[in-house]
């Protein structure tokens, strides 16, 4: 199944790069919001477009436990992690274990990231490139 893509960052990542330059942490952190913004966009459109009919959340209590997306449908529970690193590691999908243990229903547990592959992380869930994400785990839910 072919993706639609309904946002681009091209344009905002080239204006990133031509400032550089000037604070490049600014620039990494604005890239971190842009692509998170980016994929929750996607799983909004998706959810509009195939009038799926889902709902879509986001949690963080007092602790600072934070879920960035979940996404219920009529027979799961969704938690998604967005992080914009290259490499997933363990300790950037905190958040998400804390979630499953406090959930008081089934979820299932995703950390997205930018990297090439799959990745699990015991406690944690499945670390998956945004790609793969979109393409294979989000057309596929009811």
């Amino acid at each position: 199944m072919a993706i639609c893509v309904f946002f681009s960052l091209v344009p905002r990542l080239e204006n990133c790069a031509a400032v550089s330059e000037i604070n490049k942490d600014a620039i990494r952190r604005y890239m971190g919001i842009l692509f998170e913004q980016w994929l929750i966009l996607q799983v909004i459109y998706y959810n509009r477009l195939h009038k799926k009919g889902w709902r879509i959340s986001s949690y963080r209590d007092a602790f600072g436990v934070e879920v960035v997306l979940v996404i219920e449908t009529s027979t799961q529970r969704i938690a998604l992690a967005i992080k914009s690193s290259i490499k997933a590691r363990a300790r950037m999908f905190k958040g998400l274990g804390r979630f499953v243990r406090i959930a008081k229903r089934n979820v299932t547990a995703y950390g997205i990231y930018q990297g090439e592959f799959a990745q699990r992380f015991e406690r944690l869930g499945l670390a998956l490139p945004y790609g793969k994400f979109l393409g294979e785990v989000l057309v596929q839910l009811e």
